[in-house]
């Protein structure tokens, strides 16, 4: 467990956010035990150990099936976003949700590099029309990124991102800092006009920062190459060598 993760305990008579845990249920295995939940609204349901954990600590309320077909119900009518019967879901409402499936759901494709990793979403943005005030509408062409992509899903960190930026941010890029300033290595080698592949290939060869990102490209040599019928030129790219 996370440090900064906070201990749910399911347990007969606690209370777990708005919601009262009633008993277990038996004759289920220890490790996926059910629970009989008394919902904010009176009614009972039954949820799983794993699923009232991963609500509690998302910062989402556990409910019973009603007050969830309600709460989805009052977001389409507050702020129209949400799929209806004759519309689908909008792009910042997709993301949104999206968002939480990733950071929630432990059978969700991504939940391993996202909610696996201890990536969390700010409680507050549980309401999709505070993450609409917050974020705006998703401009066309862009998807939700993190500027940290070690921190979590707020409104501080995160921004409407071009798949260029996408690129750029990801976990696995390698970033670069000379006189105090940090970039990836692809921004840098856009930056004093230097090939990528080449950039990368000096960090590969175990350049330092300051040598991969200033050493400048040496000017192309054309060797001829006598053949019987064609004459043939090789091309050579002469690598600057670091100091």
């Amino acid at each position: 467990m996370r440090k900064c993760e906070k201990r749910v305990d399911v347990i007969a008579g606690a209370i777990i956010g708005e919601a009262l845990v009633l008993s277990v249920i038996e004759g289920k295995p220890a490790r996926s035990s059910h629970w009989r939940i008394r919902c904010r609204c009176g009614n009972e349901c039954t949820k799983c150990t794993q699923s009232i954990k991963t609500l509690e600590k998302q910062g989402m309320p556990v409910l019973c099936k009603p007050c969830v077909h309600k709460n989805i119900a009052d977001a389409r009518t507050k702020h129209g976003h949400a799929a209806g019967s004759q519309h689908a879901a909008s792009p910042t409402y997709s993301s949104w949700e999206s968002m939480w499936k990733r950071c929630s759901e432990t059978s969700h494709k991504s939940y391993a590099d996202y909610g696996g990793r201890g990536i969390r979403v700010d409680s507050v943005w549980r309401d999709f029309t505070i993450f609409l005030r917050d974020m705006g509408q998703r401009p066309i062409g862009t998807t939700l990124g993190r500027i940290n992509n070690e921190q979590g899903y707020s409104a501080t960190n995160c921004r409407w991102e071009t798949m260029s930026q996408q690129q750029r941010n990801r976990r696995s890029n390698r970033l670069l800092t000379l006189d105090g300033v940090t970039k990836t290595a692809i921004e840098w080698a856009e930056s004093v006009g230097l090939p990528s592949t080449a950039m990368y290939k000096r960090l590969e060869t175990g350049w330092s920062d300051k040598d991969a990102i200033l050493t400048p490209m040496r000017l192309y040599r054309v060797d001829r190459v006598k053949h019987p019928t064609i004459q043939r030129a090789k091309i050579y790219r002469i690598e600057g060598r670091a100091a």
